[in-house]
């Protein structure tokens, strides 16, 4: 019973994901609002980095969460590397070319790292 009186707290970045959907595929909202407008909204709350190979960028919110992008999809990321949540950690280059820098640098706990790796 204690359960329902307990708070849930949704980081920043789940906040946009819920605002698309959580289809990691959706780059607007249905009233029109684009991915891009809704970070710019978030301010400095959403500072942007690019990747190495500046095929992925992601948005490190000021609540420690991430948001990850590359050409095809989104998803919530780790603060360590440039990788997508439902993905897992890319041991073997992804199709943009991607390879985690925390495997690179051999780093990654085995526990995040993708299924089957």
């Amino acid at each position: 019973m204690g359960d329902r009186n307990k708070r849930v707290s949704v980081t920043m970045a789940e906040q946009v994901a819920a605002m698309l959907g959580h289809d990691r595929h959706c780059w607007q909202t249905g009233d029109g609002l684009t991915l891009e407008e809704i970070l710019s909204r978030c301010g400095e709350s959403a500072a942007a980095q690019s990747s190495t190979n500046r095929k992925r960028r992601r948005f490190l919110f000021s609540d420690g969460s991430v948001l990850t992008c590359s050409a095809e999809s989104w998803d919530l990321g780790f603060a360590g590397c440039f990788c997508q949540q439902t993905a897992g950690h890319d041991e073997a280059p992804a199709a943009d070319g991607h390879v985690c820098e925390r495997l690179r640098q051999a780093s990654c706990p085995a526990e995040a790292r993708a299924p089957g790796a």
